[in-house]
């Protein structure tokens, strides 16, 4: 999810994929090998240096053990996850709206794509424009219920409350930068 909605900006996306892309270029990989290894920098090693460097921290004068710091990272990073889930169906749903009246006419759409290729059919954005500003602050909205929801958890949550305050800070911290990344990439792109 971190990918769909940071490579909606041409800036975070630029920003996600340079190492990868820098990766690729080192080890001379081109063809589909470049994109499995993007893939690889993107979807597991990203992940994995993120999830090590809180557990790590979280861990620090910690007797709990790093299998139940991950189970709780993961808890308190549900709310950011499924509010970035609902921002990007939000988009892809709005964005298809211009091809809601072809639907019926065209089923499979191959009529529908060779007239919009060929330049013989316009397609009427003016629902999606509208909404576009709408889509923005209930994004903000939705970030920040987010946050709001993961802040309860961390207050409420009688797991967390048996780990010491230094596990719980970088805890909270981990899914202050997490949800921070997306924030940021709504506010900066959307604004």
């Amino acid at each position: 999810v971190a990918y769909e909605l940071l490579s909606e900006w041409s800036v975070s996306k630029a920003i996600l994929t340079w190492i990868p892309s820098h990766v690729v270029s080192a080890f001379g990989v081109t063809g589909p090998m470049a994109g499995f290894t993007s893939a690889v920098v993107m979807f597991i090693i990203f992940p994995l240096a993120f999830l090590s460097v809180v557990v790590a921290l979280a861990k620090i004068g910690s007797a709990t053990s790093s299998g139940t710091i991950v189970k709780i990272f993961a808890m308190l990073l549900l709310p950011t996850l499924a509010g970035v889930h609902l921002i990007k169906a939000m988009l892809k749903m709005t964005s298809r709206i211009p091809y809601w009246p072809y639907v019926w006419a065209d089923p499979k759409g191959v009529e529908t794509a060779e007239k919009i290729l060929d330049k013989t059919l316009v397609l009427n954005k003016t629902v999606p424009n509208a909404l576009d500003p709408v889509l923005s602050y209930t994004a903000v909205v939705i970030m920040l219920v987010a946050l709001a929801v993961t802040l309860l958890i961390l207050r409420r949550s009688s797991v967390l409350k048996q780990f010491k305050a230094s596990t719980t800070v970088s805890l909270l911290l981990g899914v202050l930068t997490y949800w921070g990344i997306f924030i940021w990439t709504i506010v900066a792109w959307r604004f």
